[in-house]
């Protein structure tokens, strides 16, 4: 995952140069380049006033990738690269943004990247959308970039579902969001889910036993994005 260099976010509004090579460019944010991207005017984005009709009894969870607004940085198909304030919504698949006037809007205009800075931690996240993965194997939504290598391109979808309750004896049903993740690998044009960190070794079968090899020694489970960014890792040193 690309780590946010702090200084270079408050010297220059940290507006990015596109560098790595998946499908689409994709925003880095370790380059620094302003030119041709505008500061701080997410706003002119198109986009529509949000109303919080859908989830007005919700107990627990959260639509967004995170509750908090973060700056970001977005990407655009014909338009360009705007930054401003936002949250993603992973229900939905919207970007919220504030505009000029501080009032929250929901974006209209297509996006295919989004790069959610959180200051506090000095650390992004990178997000590309369906639309911008050229594979016929994926179902639409927002995908968060943990990896890309010259052959392979390990990504994480959150998968949002919600559950409504109605207590005992209650007028009001409650509603619950949770929260589940599906890794993904893009390789040789093919979208392929990884339920088990074995299955990496399937996908990249030129060099399975090698594969299945390192992750019987290292005894990874599978259990945290590195176990699979290693296995990345590994692969990606095999073609070099």
């Amino acid at each position: 995952m690309t780590t946010l260099v702090m200084k270079f976010y408050f010297a220059c509004l940290v507006f990015f140069n596109p560098l790595i090579s998946f499908t689409q460019q994709i925003i880095d944010v370790n380059k620094q380049d302003v030119k041709g991207v505008n500061s701080n005017v997410f706003f002119v984005v198109n986009g529509e006033p949000f109303v919080n009709a859908k989830f007005t009894r919700l107990v627990d969870g959260s639509p967004y990738f995170s509750d908090e607004w973060m700056k970001g940085v977005a990407m655009m198909d014909s338009i360009g690269r705007f930054a401003g304030t936002v949250k993603l919504d992973l229900i939905e698949n919207k970007v919220h943004y504030l505009d000029a006037n501080g009032n929250e809007m929901v974006a209209t205009t297509r996006l295919r990247q989004l790069v959610l800075i959180d200051t506090i931690k000095q650390t992004s996240f990178n997000f590309i959308h369906s639309s911008a993965i050229k594979t016929a194997d994926i179902k639409n939504g927002w995908y968060q970039v943990l990896m890309e290598s010259p052959t392979a391109d390990l990504m994480k979808q959150y998968i949002k579902t919600v559950q409504e309750i109605k207590p005992y004896n209650s007028a009001t049903v409650e509603q619950y969001i949770r929260t589940s993740e599906v890794y993904y690998v893009f390789h040789d044009q093919k979208f392929t889910p990884v339920k088990k960190i074995k299955e990496m070794a399937d996908i990249f079968a030129d060099k399975k036993q090698e594969v299945l090899k390192y992750i019987s020694d290292n005894k990874l489970n599978g259990k945290s994005d590195k176990d699979f960014i290693n296995v990345m890792s590994f692969y990606k040193s095999l073609q070099q």
